[in-house]
């Protein structure tokens, strides 16, 4: 130890100066129970949230635009091209099984292509809500789409929508054929 400091600093400045403050981490223990603790209860609570929000956003939602997509014909050369497969597939049932791997190689080839993975997984809750986010909300012709996306963006930044009719009506207007006709 240095001969001058503890003639500068008292004992409890120094560690106040050289360690972070403590965190303490408050624990009530019900009387009945004693493994049971609040922190250990709200542990569990915000991981199965974090869960909850991982599987739902890396998967489901993903999955429910592509579904909305073949089904809504968005996409009307992959809504018929599914609806062929679904046919064949009920009229000739042996052929299911054989077909497999060849419709996950059809469905990577789909989700390679990156216009195509945009159009399909494309969800207002997931875009981002940048330039790139815009075009591909804009790419969806949605106007219901838009205007949510357009919604999210508003709120993200602080704003908050007082005439929803208006948004929509501004929504319609920021795409044409699936390009934004603004910037």
């Amino acid at each position: 130890q240095p001969t001058l400091l503890p003639k500068l600093v008292s004992e409890a400045e120094w560690y106040a100066c050289c360690f972070p403050y403590p965190v303490f981490a408050a624990q009530v223990q019900q009387a009945s129970n004693p493994d049971f603790s609040i922190q250990a209860a709200k542990d569990l609570y915000l991981n199965a949230v974090e869960l909850k929000n991982i599987v739902f956003h890396n998967f489901l939602l993903p999955l429910l635009s592509t579904a909305y997509q073949i089904i809504s014909w968005r996409s009307p050369t992959l809504s018929l091209t599914v609806l062929l497969y679904w046919c064949i597939v009920c009229l000739y049932p042996s052929l299911w099984v054989p077909s497999l791997p060849l419709l996950a190689a059809a469905w990577l080839a789909v989700l390679r292509n990156r216009r195509l993975r945009n159009i399909l997984m494309s969800h207002f809750e997931l875009v981002p809500l940048n330039g790139k986010g815009f075009i591909i909300m804009c790419g969806s012709s949605d106007s219901r789409k838009v205007a949510s996306w357009l919604n999210r963006l508003i709120a993200d930044r602080g704003g908050w929508v007082t005439k929803p009719q208006e948004l929509r009506r501004f929504a319609r207007l920021t795409h044409r054929y699936g390009r934004p006709t603004m910037s």
